[in-house]
């Protein structure tokens, strides 16, 4: 279900704007994981590191 969910939301015209954490986070060589700088250790949520790359994909002018 999450990877039909993203695709869909990165294709669909239903939504003004996207926040793509999964393509910010994802290691590119494993899509399936993060990064290894940007994994908390638990291999699902993002360290201190990864949150802040998620907060600079943000375009605040998409939110405003």
């Amino acid at each position: 279900m999450p990877a039909r969910f993203t695709r869909l939301s990165r294709t669909s015209s239903e939504y003004d704007a996207v926040v793509d954490f999964d393509a910010a986070l994802a290691d590119p060589a494993d899509r399936e994981r993060l990064i290894p700088e940007f994994d908390s250790g638990d291999h699902l949520h993002p360290s201190e590191a990864g949150y802040r790359a998620t907060a600079a994909t943000v375009n605040l002018a998409d939110i405003r």
